[in-house]
């Protein structure tokens, strides 16, 4: 898990997780960032990036301060 500075919660994934999840298309999945900033994966080509240079990937699960 990974908690932002807003409070917003990232359920981490490894990288064989993250392929399987996109391939079937079960979550959006987001690469975390270590500013604290993410960004969707919309493509292969996305996660491939993020994989080879070693990025957190994550599913969006909530805002702690719900």
């Amino acid at each position: 898990m990974k908690v932002m500075n807003d409070g917003f919660i990232y359920k981490l994934v490894s990288g064989e997780k993250a392929k399987d999840i996109f391939a079937l298309g079960l979550f959006e999945l987001y690469v975390v960032y270590e500013d604290d900033s993410e960004s969707e994966i919309e493509s292969q080509k996305d996660l491939n990036e993020a994989l080879e240079n070693g990025y957190d990937i994550g599913i969006a699960v909530g805002n702690i301060n719900q």
